[in-house]
């Protein structure tokens, strides 16, 4: 094979190689952006250690508890829609599932006498450091059964 034949073999398949790797990369990344929680980014986020701090500074607050692959993306949808709507997007912080741990769970129960379950999505709402709502969320949760008042 003379040379400059070689050459072109050789640049060919490094573009060819290019092309795949980009597509596949671009495919990847396309569907972790779907799973993404819509409330993920989109409100801010704290750590569980940080949460008695947070909510000593912020009597009145929204806590969504959830992981950043979340399957309820309908409520997220009409959560994230009612809370711009009101303007009270600094109100509602976001808690990771994946990063909690025993300590904030002891919290939760002796401070609040809260059970929370793990496993499930939550919507905990914090008006002058008492928990006046604390729910499951799942596609069906209804928004009407949220009280907003505290934070208009």
């Amino acid at each position: 094979m003379n040379k400059p034949l070689k050459n072109y073999f050789i640049y060919f398949a490094l573009i060819l190689i290019t092309i795949v790797l980009t597509l596949f990369l671009a495919n990847n990344y396309l569907k972790d952006k779907e799973n993404k929680s819509v409330l993920y980014g989109f409100v801010n986020e704290i750590k569980p250690e940080d949460f008695e701090q947070y909510v000593t500074e912020r009597p009145n607050v929204m806590i969504y508890i959830s992981n950043i692959k979340s399957d309820n993306d309908k409520f997220e949808k009409k959560f994230k829609r009612k809370i711009e709507s009101l303007n009270i997007v600094e109100d509602v912080v976001f808690i990771n599932k994946d990063n909690i741990n025993y300590k904030f769970i002891d919290l939760l129960k002796s401070k609040y006498n809260l059970e929370l379950r793990t496993n499930l999505d939550s919507l905990i709402i914090i008006n002058d450091n008492k928990v006046v709502n604390y729910i499951y969320i799942n596609d069906n949760v209804d928004l009407s059964s949220i009280d907003f008042s505290e934070f208009k």
